[in-house]
């Protein structure tokens, strides 16, 4: 899109968050995302990252950057994926066009992670270092500070031993940001476009698939436990799509995943959003429910095993 396609363009949504302003702009036949970030994004130490070509339906995209604290996307299609999922599950999804988008999204960042060369082993998602420093926070903020309170201290501790681990492993080249939010189709599901770019990092692979099942877990625990009457079409395919984003990577990397690692970044991702929820809104009331959430995914692998789930205190 260029300079006069922006000034004509119309505006489809905006936000702001503790995370970074978005805005989605269309002229008519494209679409332009733009992300002011609120951290530092760690791309500042390039390396020659190659993102791999299209992989059925679904494609990256790779932005640039506006200036030091801002990047765009141009895309052909913009319905985000999350508006397809909450607050309700769009037709389109509940097809297997859905689950198709899934299971090529899983084959396409098996794809990335399978590029090269392969970052900096010290190269971090801003998402994580934002985790981490709300988890480290001593003397934090009033928001912050309602989310220690809601967490008891050993998950607190479950999730600061997380947080600090959990881009050890294999240093394979992330996304960084995998998540619905970064995803956009158009209404068929006939072409699928991954926005990628400043929150490449080093990582293994459940990183990146445990950030969107994180997403996925945290809209099928709402959805059940909402109170409203949403029925089992609308929280059937939450479970489904995680299968088939995990069947789509397996199928095109030969590996299978941690699960445990895996459950370990859900529950990461979910007290992100804790975090990162209170920090824009104000709001605590959710805090009621997911914590009790978060605390049994900390400990779910570890009932399973007959372990105890690391507290924090632990060298």
């Amino acid at each position: 899109m260029n300079t006069a396609e922006l000034n004509t363009a119309t505006t489809v949504w905006e936000f702001d968050t503790a995370a970074w302003y978005q805005r989605l702009l269309h002229t008519g036949s494209s679409f332009t995302l733009t992300r002011r970030f609120r951290q530092q994004c760690g791309t500042e130490q390039q390396w020659d990252q190659a993102v791999p070509p299209s992989v059925g339906r679904a494609a990256f995209v790779c932005g640039v950057w506006v200036d030091d604290s801002e990047f765009r996307f141009d895309l052909t299609v913009g319905d985000q994926l999350a508006n397809q999922l909450w607050p309700v599950v769009s037709p389109a999804f509940l097809t297997d066009n859905g689950l198709q988008s899934m299971a090529d999204l899983g084959r396409l960042i098996a794809r990335l992670h399978g590029a090269g060369p392969h970052p900096p082993g010290d190269l971090v998602s801003p998402h994580v270092r934002r985790l981490r420093s709300y988890l480290l926070a001593t003397d934090a903020q009033a928001d912050v500070s309602a989310v220690h309170t809601a967490l008891p201290e050993q998950t607190l501790g479950a999730l600061r031993s997380i947080a600090r681990t959990i881009t050890d492993g294999p240093h394979l080249t992330c996304h960084g940001g995998f998540s619905l939010g970064s995803v956009f189709t158009d209404d068929d599901h006939k072409t699928v476009q991954v926005a990628i770019g400043p929150e490449m990092c080093s990582g293994p692979s459940e990183l990146d698939l445990g950030w969107m099942i994180g997403e996925l877990t945290e809209f099928e625990y709402t959805a059940a436990n909402s109170g409203r009457s949403l029925g089992a079409a609308h929280s059937a395919p939450f479970g489904r799509a995680s299968q088939a984003l995990l069947d789509g990577y397996s199928a095109e990397s030969g590996r299978e995943v941690d699960r445990r690692r895996l459950d370990d970044v859900v529950a990461a991702r979910i007290a992100l959003h804790m975090f990162d929820f209170v920090r824009t809104t104000g709001r605590t009331d959710h805090l009621a429910g997911l914590a009790p959430f978060v605390t049994w995914l900390t400990r779910r692998q570890h009932m399973h095993d007959n372990t105890e789930p690391d507290d924090g205190t632990r060298s």
